[in-house]
């Protein structure tokens, strides 16, 4: 069965593209932080410089508050994604007798 594509907002393209080129971070640690795949991040930044990606209103700016949600809400999917896995393996555990 095929995963189905993920479509993400102008918004959050325009926020990821400025975390990487206004504040200096790396690509590949906020591509992670938000958790998108690292090929897809780089296409919004080539598309940025040949000017691709844009907003409607150009004089817009990410505040340090967005990009702080943006984070948060990553690295909360993220512990989520590990509590389950932890959920898993105690199951697992249990069920072999390993304790």
């Amino acid at each position: 069965m095929a995963v189905p594509r993920r479509k993400y907002t102008n918004e959050m393209k325009l926020n990821a593209v400025h975390l990487v080129q206004n504040e200096g971070r790396r690509a590949c640690d906020v591509a992670d932080e938000l958790g998108i795949d690292r090929n897809t991040l780089y296409a919004w930044l080539r598309d940025a410089r040949n000017g691709k990606l844009s907003t409607d209103d150009p004089a817009r700016e990410v505040t340090p508050e967005q990009a702080e949600i943006s984070r948060l809400r990553a690295e909360l999917a993220r512990s989520r994604q590990e509590c389950a896995l932890l959920k898993k393996f105690a199951a697992y555990l249990s069920t072999t007798g390993l304790k």
